[in-house]
């Protein structure tokens, strides 16, 4: 959360197994690391990109997470400024070992889909994320400003 502005904190974290049996489970963070820690506002048109791999190709093996409340002092011209780039980078990583570490690892999961008469059936498939990488080129969900990067 060091991305974002002090008035931000996480309330709740959700949990669904992927055992198609047990229930959600939802726990209440407790902690400063699930609160902002920069001052003044935030920017609320763009997200902080994190980007999962799996050690598989494709998208079925990828996935993102866009954590929002950018905090004005952070955005630079578009993208985060690297004086907190390092610190970000390394909660990310934290984050995801933590996880694998308690055995409730992040997954990427595909839903698959049933066969049609042009394609053949593809069975639903999830990955363990081996590794996060955060883009600190500053992102919207729509991707509205691709024009950004390289």
């Amino acid at each position: 959360m060091a991305h974002t502005t002090t008035s931000v904190t996480m309330s709740a974290i959700d949990i669904t197994k992927l055992d198609n049996s047990t229930a959600t489970e939802t726990f209440t963070p407790t902690g400063a690391k699930f609160t902002g820690t920069q001052t003044g506002d935030y920017v609320p048109q763009v997200a902080l990109l994190v980007k999962y791999s799996t050690g598989f190709r494709g998208l079925a093996s990828t996935g993102n997470t866009y954590a929002p409340f950018v905090a004005e002092a952070l955005a630079n011209y578009g993208t985060i400024d690297t004086s907190a780039s390092t610190g970000i980078q390394d909660a990310w990583v934290t984050f995801v070992n933590t996880l694998t570490s308690q055995t409730i690892p992040l997954q990427i999961v595909s839903a698959g889909r049933e066969a049609t008469g042009t394609l053949p059936a593809a069975p639903a498939v999830n990955h363990t994320v081996t590794a996060a990488a955060v883009d600190f080129v500053l992102s919207t969900i729509r991707n509205r400003q691709s024009r950004l990067r390289g």
